[in-house]
């Protein structure tokens, strides 16, 4: 199977031969023209030219529409051959033989199409027969032919003209396949880095996942987490955990999800934890919050992938809140970019009521002690791997404010 750059090639030798075709019609009317007295004394000789001109006319509709396809191409060989071998018939005495009359004209022009088409092992015995042909049929013409060494002069043009056509064509097509192979080569390795990058994503989200959900409660039983009277806690701890798992082996990335429940979700169990959190719809002027615990002010519908990164980094920094702020409280505000304009991932249609956006931003905030990023060890993966790195492998992006005593501001950001 050609290339692009192979087929974009044919398709222009194919509607080049189209134009130089209608060139050849005028050409061939205007000697008509001239030589117009020849034709009057015996209108009957202007079947032949106007019967090769309907020919030449659909020869050009259909190569520029449809290319050079092998019938029509064999097709014109046969009038290229048949032109040759009786067009000595066709024109004036003075004409015969030289290359100035339409049919050597057309002879060319047709010529010239088969070494664009045919390697040399075809180009060349068809134009050695065709020149030799032309040749033999002027000289048969007898008194009144042509004169001596025009033939053959005829001839020797008619090969050289489609050797030097056929190898113009041949060195492009060659460029053609140069360029097609490499980009061929670009393709596959393109494909070959998005699959390993594929799978680094994969591996890094488990690892992630591993981070927020069995480290964490393994490091809160290390803590202390599993007394007697916490172990309810910790058991609902771990089932969550368990569901979380569950859920990144069967979402689909593409399929739309409601965003609103799933912050609300994140939330809720936050509050599990003794957190006291708002959820704020920060797209739509409001006289208070919602409690967090319900589906959200409105429906919201993001692409899984997207969704799912969101609210694990939003759940990772309610987690570090309440490990690190010194504080009870935080706050979540979401907003929609083009809440206005509804488009569906995937050529799926949103949900009724549902608005699949093109982006959106949400930020967490504390008001606890804060804390100097400069200081934090290049050991503690928390904000860099399951909020920063997190957002990045999904398409966007993540950042953290932070100073001793001026809280915490984590925000979140996507544009797709």
């Amino acid at each position: 199977m050609d290339g692009l750059a192979r087929a974009a090639l044919d398709r222009t030798v194919a509607r080049g031969a189209a134009l130089v075709r209608g060139l050849t019609i005028s050409v061939g009317t205007l000697f008509v023209i001239v030589w117009h007295s020849w034709y009057a004394d015996h209108p009957g000789r202007l079947v032949a030219p106007v019967a090769v001109f309907a020919w030449d006319a659909a020869f050009c509709v259909r190569s520029w529409r449809r290319g050079l396809g092998q019938r029509l191409f064999a097709a014109d060989v046969l009038v290229a051959i048949g032109l040759a071998a009786f067009g000595g018939l066709l024109v004036p005495g003075d004409t015969v033989g030289d290359g100035s009359n339409w049919p050597f004209v057309a002879i060319v022009v047709s010529i010239n199409t088969v070494g664009a088409v045919l390697p040399a092992a075809g180009w060349l015995p068809i134009s050695l027969v065709t020149a030799g042909t032309y040749w033999a049929g002027s000289r048969a013409v007898g008194p009144g032919g042509p004169a001596p060494g025009v033939p053959g002069r005829s001839a020797l043009t008619l090969v050289a003209l489609c050797a030097v056509f056929a190898i113009a064509v041949t060195v492009q097509r060659r460029h053609a396949d140069d360029a097609d192979a490499r980009l061929t080569a670009i393709a596959d390795r393109r494909r070959s880095d998005a699959a390993v990058e594929a799978r680094n994503r994969d591996r890094r989200e488990q690892e992630r996942l591993l981070h927020d959900t069995i480290l964490n409660t393994l490091a809160g039983i290390a803590w202390g987490a599993a007394a007697d009277g916490a172990r309810g806690a910790v058991s609902a701890r771990c089932a969550a955990d368990v569901a979380e798992l569950e859920g990144f082996l069967a979402t689909e990335p593409a399929r739309p999800v409601p965003l609103w429940a799933m912050l609300a979700q994140v939330i809720a169990q936050a509050a599990d934890r003794g957190l006291d959190v708002t959820l704020i719809d920060g797209d739509r002027p409001r006289t208070g919050p919602t409690d967090g615990r319900g589906p959200g002010p409105r429906p919201w519908l993001v692409r899984a992938d997207l969704a799912a990164a969101v609210t694990r980094a939003v759940g990772e920094a309610l987690a570090n809140v309440a490990r690190h702020a010194g504080t009870t409280r935080a706050q979540v505000v979401a907003r929609p970019n083009r809440a206005d304009d509804p488009i569906s991932p995937g050529g799926s249609e949103p949900a009724a009521g549902g608005t699949v956006t093109a982006g959106g931003t949400v930020t967490v905030t504390d008001a606890g002690r804060g804390f100097d990023q400069r200081l934090v060890a290049a050991d503690r993966l928390g904000v860099r791997r399951s909020v920063v790195e997190r957002m990045a492998d999904a398409g966007g992006t993540g950042t953290v404010d932070s100073a001793p005593g001026h809280g915490t501001t984590v925000t979140l950001r996507w544009d797709r």
